[in-house]
């Protein structure tokens, strides 16, 4: 999957990992915990999970709240 981001006001087109993408696809619109994330994506929680997350908070299509993700 590709999406749009902007950088510094210009369009850049990212291509999306197998783990984002399946971060993408158990996101609910109820917060959850990045554990829950994990378990309902498929993936162990760990340093690369909380990477991939932070790439799509960056992007803005992962938005951290109080209650998780």
């Amino acid at each position: 999957m590709v999406i749009e981001v902007r950088l510094m006001e210009k369009p850049v087109h990212v291509v999306l990992r197998a783990i984002e993408e399946a971060i993408l696809g158990a996101a609910t619109d109820l917060p959850q915990t990045a554990k829950q994330l994990a378990r309902r994506s498929g993936y162990h929680i760990g340093s690369h999970f909380y990477d991939a997350i932070n790439v799509l908070v960056k992007a803005a299509r992962l938005v951290r709240t109080a209650g998780g993700y």
